[in-house]
């Protein structure tokens, strides 16, 4: 599969501080965490979000480069850790 332009990344969904804000979660194969506060219009849940609560979802990624078993990404904000850029596993893909 191709990936160009955006893509669906799975990942953990919680409410951010703000009304429009997510927190996302992303576990790498290597056990790291990746952590960002999102735009609520960025990500996809299957299910409602509670205070407290972390559902599965989907963050949407910008991928700028493709290689062999993964892609190098932004994500629509700074990671916590991370920065923005991140390359991130191809079997982590929706």
């Amino acid at each position: 599969m191709a990936y160009d332009g955006h893509v669906l990344l799975r990942c953990f969904v919680s409410l951010g501080m703000f009304a429009t804000e997510r927190r996302v979660r992303v576990e790498l194969p290597d056990g790291r965490m990746i952590y960002a506060f999102v735009d609520n219009n960025d990500v996809q849940t299957e299910t409602d979000l509670r205070p407290g609560g972390e559902v599965p979802g989907y963050v949407k990624v910008y991928v700028l480069k493709e290689n062999e078993d993964s892609v190098i990404a932004d994500l629509p904000q700074p990671s916590i850790a991370h920065g923005t850029r991140v390359e991130i596993p191809k079997s982590l893909f929706a």
